[in-house]
């Protein structure tokens, strides 16, 4: 049986990574309580402080460029 991978908005990640910043719970906690893994909370809370607002960007799928796709055509 294959499990779909979860995908996880921006404001999802933003929040989470701004309560793991705070101190307001633990990593394994909040990774336990969110379901999701504690290596993964703790990246992106570190994107987070590096990158601020701006991380996370787009939605993990790459721009094409359209032009390009009609050439190839």
């Amino acid at each position: 049986m294959t499990r779909r991978r979860k995908r996880y908005d921006k404001q999802f990640k933003i929040a989470a990574a701004k309560t793991v910043l705070s101190g307001e719970m633990s990593v394994v906690d909040l990774a336990r309580e969110l379901d999701i893994k504690d290596s993964t909370l703790r990246r992106w809370a570190r994107e987070y402080e590096e990158m601020g607002e701006s991380a996370f960007p787009g939605n993990g799928s790459p721009k094409v460029n359209k032009d390009y796709e009609i050439v190839k055509l």
